[in-house]
């Protein structure tokens, strides 16, 4: 049996992708502006989707938060990778004391919930895009 190439999920993630990145040149409505006069308005032809309870545009919002939301994720696994690939690279060809100390390092690792220690880290810190980005990788 011949495996189907998944076409809809792809062009469902293309989708996204494309109007993450490309909504704003099409829609110019800013995300974060208030409208007191526009709240809860439902869709029209001004605000595709809608108003929240402040007035800010959904659509807008939701097109800034997939830039958002996609940045850090791409971002977050390719310092991963690249840290991940030094770090394997350099164990595979050093071998003994080094990955043998690499090994109870990365167990050491394991036994924390590193992911919740580190979004402890980032509400000391000034969080932004790149901190993120730098935390969840």
């Amino acid at each position: 049996m011949k495996p189907k190439f998944p076409v809809l999920s792809i062009s469902i993630l293309l989708g996204i992708i494309l109007l993450s990145f490309l909504g704003p040149l099409f829609y110019h409505v800013s995300p974060f502006e208030l409208d007191k006069e526009v709240i809860l308005d439902p869709p029209n032809l001004q605000h595709l989707l809608g108003t929240d309870r402040l007035g800010r545009d959904l659509l807008a919002r939701i097109i800034q938060g997939g830039q958002v939301s996609l940045i850090i994720g791409v971002g977050s696994a390719v310092i991963a990778s690249l840290i991940g690939l030094l770090f394997g690279v350099s164990a595979g060809y050093f071998k003994g004391l080094f990955d043998k100390s690499f090994v109870m390092i990365v167990d050491l690792f394991l036994t924390f919930p590193t992911f919740f220690l580190l979004l402890a880290l980032v509400s000391y810190v000034s969080a932004s895009t790149l901190i993120l980005i730098i935390v969840i990788s």
